[in-house]
């Protein structure tokens, strides 16, 4: 069995969804981006170094917030507006495994801050002309 990593990331910005997922299931790390912007639906395979991606990954171990935040069983409805909503799901020698977390919109810690610059969101560089209910 080989080892394997994803990550699915999921926060409401401005009224757009946006969809995140990361993996190095075929051995070389992949991000995609989804998401629905004014002008239409969006789908962007983005570039992801192994370095970023073990960043990424080793954030969950190494920053407290997800572990202030880890959701025993999300069982009831997740709210992407109000958290940012990271799932895992990991392969390794012992079986596979997953985990969610729920972190809260308005989070400000600096190592969650570090590892969400890293992940890259498209809203962090979007204009306000494409969000919903705004114009230019």
């Amino acid at each position: 069995m080989n080892d394997g990593h994803v990550i699915d990331y999921a926060h409401a910005r401005h009224g757009v969804l946006y969809h995140g997922t990361f993996s190095d299931l075929s051995g070389q790390p992949r991000a995609t981006w989804t998401y629905e912007a004014l002008d239409g639906h969006r789908q962007t395979d983005v570039a992801i170094d192994r370095d970023t991606f073990e960043f990424l990954w080793n954030g969950f171990s190494s920053c407290k917030v997800f572990s202030r935040h880890m959701v025993a069983a999300p069982n009831g409805p997740l709210d992407p507006a109000a958290s940012h909503i990271i799932g895992l799901r990991f392969r390794d020698e012992q079986g596979d495994g997953h985990c969610t977390f729920t972190i809260p919109a308005d989070e400000a810690d600096v190592e969650f801050m570090a590892w969400l610059f890293a992940l890259d969101p498209p809203y962090l560089n979007a204009p306000a002309s494409t969000w919903r209910g705004r114009s230019g």
